[in-house]
């Protein structure tokens, strides 16, 4: 029985006492003396009987309370037990906590090592991009100049070209002034030997005809030009077909209707023939 419990039936007890001494004195003085003893006799027994269930009640209590706690030691066994094992797991979480907080700081350093590292990197790639950028304008400017170097060479060249093909030209048109003249003094010489009055022939009248004959590997030919035109010897007539240049050929014989020329300059591949055009007044 608990302290409590012992406490609450003493008090009853001391209660009941009193009430017995009380009743019994009120009856002393009753003159229902003997019934009012039974009275209160009956108000004994009914007071011990309930005092009997409130202490096995109490007893009841007690031993659920005893139960109670016993589980409860039985619980902080279990916890002061559990307690031990989560103090050990405490120490070895702050044993491994301390390890990890080693290797965070190791970590750190080396972090800030590599990142004083990269620092430096960083410092010398800038440094390099402003260099490279530097040399890419250097670059640009240099091949700038090449190609203005480079136009400026070929426009040299254009023109030189075009010198040289204007010198070709010039030469070419030298060449062939040469030969003209050339050509002339022949027709000149030729006249003169065959006694032609060659200043007449710069008075010769403009006249224009047909060969009618013609051979090639003598390089001879009959027009239908003669004296009654005005043609004399010495005379110089174009040969032409069409609208293209054949040659030329200069009057050896004149007769009243027609006259024999020699052919003195035929243009490359090309054939005198009968019926080609005859005339003085190309140029």
């Amino acid at each position: 029985m608990s302290q409590v419990a012992r406490v609450f039936v003493v008090l009853n007890l001391l209660i009941a006492a009193g009430f017995l001494f009380a009743a019994s004195t009120f009856l002393a003085l009753n003159d229902n003396y003997k019934e009012e003893l039974v009275k209160v006799q009956k108000a004994k027994d009914d007071l011990e009987q309930e005092m009997s269930g409130r202490i096995e009640t109490l007893e009841a209590e007690k031993k659920d309370l005893a139960n109670q706690n016993r589980a409860l030691q039985e619980r902080n066994a279990n916890l002061t037990g559990s307690a031990d094992t989560l103090n050990q797991q405490v120490r070895s979480l702050e044993a491994e906590k301390q390890a990890k907080d080693t290797q965070i700081a190791d970590l750190t350093r080396n972090l800030n090592s590599m990142q004083a590292t990269v620092d430096r990197h960083h410092t010398d790639l800038v440094t390099m991009t402003t260099e490279n950028k530097d040399l890419n304008e250097q670059a640009r400017t240099a091949r700038k100049g090449e190609l203005e170097a480079r136009n400026e060479l070929a426009g040299a060249n254009d023109t030189i070209r075009e010198r040289e093909n204007t010198i070709a030209d010039l030469e070419k048109g030298l060449e062939t002034a040469k030969a003209d003249i050339s050509q002339k003094a022949l027709m000149i010489d030729y006249a003169r030997n065959r006694g032609i009055d060659f200043e007449n022939l710069m008075l010769m009248d403009p006249a224009a005809g047909t060969v009618v004959n013609a051979d090639n590997t003598l390089k001879f030919v009959m027009m239908n030009l003669g004296s009654s035109k005005g043609v004399k010897r010495g005379y110089v007539f174009d040969i032409v077909r069409g609208g293209k240049y054949i040659g030329r050929c200069l009057v050896d014989e004149v007769y009243p209707e027609m006259s024999s020329a020699t052919v003195t300059l035929l243009k490359p591949g090309e054939m005198v023939m009968i019926g080609d055009r005859v005339t003085n007044t190309l140029n």
